[in-house]
């Protein structure tokens, strides 16, 4: 008889756990994805940190940019984005860019999204930052010496955008701080 309770018992006990846990699992989902116009699916991760850009770098106008950034009017332009970093210092062995995919989460692909500075800076560094599709890719730089020690000022955003072949520079020492909560997830 008392095996016949005890099992009963640890049904209830676990139908009472299983049934209060379903709500917390509901909970941890991500933010459902956003529809631009073009049917483009995108997180609300990914809308937060380019409206932060366009509001660290344009203020008086951030939300007509943000607009014109998340609606494209063409689909030329090469994939990549040759990109020019002027204040990277002297010391600076690499640069890592962590770039912020559609769906919010950070990526690296190593070397492809790199920037080897030796003997660069600190002169202006060149590189290449890929892009996906025709939307703004977010990325985050990483100014590192020879040791792994971070320099300028720790990490900074960056975003950029299709061109029509032209370079586009940037200051790394003016680049927004990235905050905690947009970096949240990124893997170093």
């Amino acid at each position: 008889m008392n095996v016949k309770y005890g099992v009963f018992a640890l049904v209830v006990v676990l139908s009472m756990v299983l049934g209060a846990s379903a709500p917390l699992a509901l909970a941890a989902e991500p933010a459902p994805a956003l529809q631009l116009p073009g049917g483009l699916t995108v997180s609300q991760t990914y809308l937060d940190v380019l409206s932060y850009w366009f509001k660290q770098t344009s203020p008086q106008d951030w939300e007509t940019k943000l607009s014109w950034a998340l609606n494209p009017s063409g689909t030329n332009g090469a994939p990549s984005v040759h990109v020019i970093l002027t204040g990277v210092p002297a010391n600076a062995w690499w640069i890592d860019a962590y770039r912020l995919e559609l769906n919010g989460v950070w990526t690296n692909s190593g070397s492809g999204w790199s920037f080897h500075v030796v003997g660069q800076a600190p002169n202006p560094v060149h590189g290449n930052l890929m892009l996906q599709g025709n939307l703004p890719d977010a990325y985050v730089l990483r100014v590192c010496d020879q040791s792994g020690a971070v320099l300028a000022g720790g990490l900074k955003l960056l975003v950029v955008n299709r061109t029509a072949g032209d370079a586009v520079t940037f200051d790394v020492p003016g680049l927004p701080v990235p905050t905690a909560e947009q970096i949240a997830g990124l893997k170093m």
